[in-house]
């Protein structure tokens, strides 16, 4: 038998309890999640995963999520992504966030050598990164183009489509990029939120 359908089969008290446990399940890697790849501090972490948490409950109660469509965390943690990014785009982090992630590493790691393999490692993960991800960060940050003109060439909806696809490929390649650093020897931790 399938969560929903063990949720829906229990009294009132029994589905309060379960539906408890499921937060409490869930929280503390919706936490991490949030605060290891988009940088939110503690607190808004807890509020986003309480809205996130609310639109799950309310989404399996009017039947917007079944469970073949993909578990019930992995539908979680896509609400709170949607969420995250709606946050930050409100609060104007996205922008300042990616113009600091390379400035800070410099700052932390200051020798030659450390720069020169982090430049040609770099330079190789952009090669091998998916061609849109590509694409997209080659306009924005080789070409500069606006997020409209970006949309446009790259038949998105619009603007916010693309900064949307931008955000998610330059997450992906900070990640992956800090990660390679890291088997070579070089550590570069982003400064956490306060």
């Amino acid at each position: 038998m399938g969560i929903i359908a063990q949720l829906l089969g229990k009294g009132k008290t029994g589905r309060q309890e379960e539906v408890t446990r499921l937060y409490e399940l869930y929280k503390p890697p919706f936490l991490s999640f949030l605060r290891k790849y988009y940088g939110i501090d503690k607190e808004t972490a807890c509020d986003l995963y309480q809205e996130s948490f609310i639109t799950l409950c309310q989404n399996v109660r009017d039947g917007k999520y079944t469970e073949g469509q993909a578990s019930l965390k992995t539908y979680l943690f896509e609400i709170g992504k949607r969420k995250a990014c709606n946050w930050m785009r409100s609060n104007k982090m996205e922008p300042e966030e990616e113009q600091n992630l390379f400035s800070e590493w410099i700052a932390a790691n200051e020798t030659p050598r450390e720069w020169r393999e982090a430049q040609e490692i770099a330079a190789q993960l952009v090669q091998e990164t998916e061609e849109i991800c590509r694409r997209v960060l080659t306009l924005f940050y080789w070409e500069r183009l606006p997020m409209a003109e970006i949309a446009l060439r790259m038949n998105y909806k619009d603007a916010d489509v693309a900064k949307n696809k931008k955000s998610s490929c330059l997450r992906r390649l900070t990640f992956e990029l800090q990660k390679r650093l890291e088997t070579i020897d070089i550590h570069w931790k982003r400064k956490e939120k306060k």
